[in-house]
């Protein structure tokens, strides 16, 4: 009996180390003196197969510091058609009351948002983030990233 658990288990294991990545996700710091305006981040997501429709999530973290109740975000990348996509989102941070909505404790808060549709993403194709907000630097984001699920 424990022979056909340990098979059961290890044949398990097996099957979810495959080559293909069913996600991905990266993230990277902003400047320590505020994210600038014009500071478009880009990421190369690696390990993708350009068959698999897959969702694109936008994540910030963020402190307390952070001085508004929303970011907004414009997010652009070319779908393995060649056609480029420009999406605009908005992440709605705080409640009215000024309470953060994001996951997370102590100093930090992460808040993610669905870009557009599904899209089919060659690997290593770049996506680019900036905030589209009406001042020149934003304070307290920490850190941008991306995340990739297949649907």
């Amino acid at each position: 009996m424990r022979a056909l658990i340990a098979a059961i288990i290890a044949m398990a294991v097996m099957a979810g180390c495959s080559g293909r990545h069913s996600s991905f996700s990266s993230f990277t710091d902003t400047d320590i003196h505020g994210w600038a305006y014009g500071d478009t981040l880009t990421f190369y997501p690696t390990g993708l197969d350009s068959a698999d429709t897959r969702t694109l999530d936008a994540a910030i973290r963020h402190s307390g510091a952070y001085m508004y109740r929303n970011l907004w975000l414009e997010v652009s990348y070319r779908g393995s058609d060649s056609i480029l996509r420009r999406d605009t989102v908005e992440l709605e941070l705080a409640d009215v009351y000024g309470r953060w909505l994001g996951s997370g404790f102590g100093p930090s808060y992460q808040m993610q948002v669905q870009v557009g549709l599904a899209a089919n993403l060659a690997d290593s194709t770049p996506i680019h983030i900036r905030h589209i907000m009406r001042v020149d630097t934003l304070r307290g984001i920490q850190q941008v990233g991306i995340e990739l699920h297949n649907r």
